[in-house]
């Protein structure tokens, strides 16, 4: 009986530390969720066809994934808050639109949280082969799908008629979700599986994939009328997934995006120059997606 009643007693004494912590956490995530979209939403208000992705997605998918029942009203209330004074002040919508798109967003991480729970029947994401497969198809495919209706709707009733931002705005979130939310969910949840401790290995890595992406993406190629070859950053990038598993892989594939996106705004890069600039932003995403997709199923087979 003491026993008993002595580890009720730590599970409450515990309980305010947790909550802290979750709250400290919630937190967190809501400034970076801020400082992730307020720039997407002003290069958005600057003109349609840029290239960006929507990573503040992927962290309202992370943080309702990682979060308790009231971490996740507190992430609720505070993205809502954030999106809703995005759209406001930067993007400058009508009120009943900025809420439109605000209650989209942040509804899109709750439908995906709770359909990974339903599946996996645990918060967070595994680092399996299966809950990868899942989480794509829910939060990457389906969810993105689905929230991109009432946005849609709401142009057609205000701006234009016309069918065409749908699918840019369903694109743009499920590619921030795929890069985003994976690297904040294996980094945040505890290591299960730990493949290597190298240090050594892992500046090195580091150090070439820096010296990979500034070649392929930063400087300029020696001829204007040819595409810097892209796919040189494959071989680090699956070296970082073999080696380091999940974690390794969301990571190198959170830099790529980074690195990919400050190129092509700044005109740089194999997506920036195609005589259709919308098609050269879906370009750009789908090949963030086609190796987010690759890197991480490689880390899942890795740590397996």
């Amino acid at each position: 009986m003491q026993d008993a009643s002595g580890t009720a007693v730590e599970r409450i004494l515990d309980a305010p530390i947790a909550s802290r912590r979750e709250g400290a956490l919630a937190l967190g995530l809501i400034a970076l969720h801020t400082l992730l979209s307020w720039p997407t939403l002003f290069l958005y208000y600057l003109t349609t066809d840029v290239p960006a992705v929507y990573l503040a997605s992927g962290v309202t998918v992370a943080g309702f994934m990682l979060m308790g029942r009231r971490g996740q009203i507190l992430i609720a209330a505070g993205i809502f808050s954030s999106q809703l004074l995005g759209e406001l002040l930067v993007y400058g919508s009508p009120i009943v639109v900025g809420v439109m798109f605000s209650a989209s967003k942040t509804l899109s991480g709750f439908v995906s949280a709770w359909a990974m729970h339903r599946v996996l029947g645990q918060k967070g994401l595994p680092t399996t082969v299966r809950a990868l497969t899942w989480f794509a198809a829910i939060a990457c495919v389906a969810v993105p799908l689905l929230m991109a209706v009432p946005p849609q709707l709401t142009k057609m009733v205000f701006f234009d008629p016309s069918f065409a931002a749908y699918w840019r705005w369903a694109l743009l979130e499920a590619c921030g979700v795929a890069v985003m939310a994976p690297a904040l969910l294996f980094w945040l949840q505890p290591r299960t599986v730990t493949i290597s401790d190298s240090r050594a290995e892992l500046l090195l890595i580091v150090t070439v994939s820096t010296l990979v992406l500034i070649a392929a993406y930063v400087l300029p190629p020696f001829d204007p009328h040819q595409h810097t070859p892209f796919y040189a950053a494959t071989p680090v990038m699956i070296w970082a997934a073999a080696r380091f598993g999940c974690r390794g892989a969301a990571l190198s594939n959170l830099g790529l995006t980074l690195v990919m996106l400050g190129a092509a705004l700044s005109g740089l890069g194999p997506f920036h120059d195609l005589s259709d600039v919308e098609l050269s932003v879906i370009e750009l995403q789908l090949f963030l997606m086609i190796v987010a997709a690759m890197t991480l199923l490689l880390g899942a087979y890795a740590e397996a």
